[in-house]
């Protein structure tokens, strides 16, 4: 791992996704795969308007590869996040 790559693999494929289902609610799903090590990471998420400058997400993330379970190879998050912006 150096400072040009801060991947722990070669080679990692990454895609992203957007979509705007109404103009206050918004989602979006983005992966990352690493055929190196067969690593996965797949983050859903979404996004609602609750005023002009208030917004709430949610967030879920998903990893697993093929290192071992209890060396951290596997895990699932989710979180929100209310932002205000001023």
């Amino acid at each position: 791992m150096s400072p040009q790559n801060l991947s722990l693999t070669e080679y990692s494929f990454l895609g992203q996704i957007s979509y705007p289902f109404t103009p206050l609610f918004t989602g979006t799903f983005s992966g990352m795969y690493s055929p190196n090590d067969n690593s996965l990471y797949l983050g859903p998420s979404i996004s609602y308007s609750l005023k002009e400058n208030l917004e709430l997400s949610v967030y879920s993330q998903y990893f697993t590869s093929q290192t071992p379970v209890e060396e951290g190879g596997k895990g699932a998050f989710l979180y929100w996040r209310i932002k205000w912006s001023f």
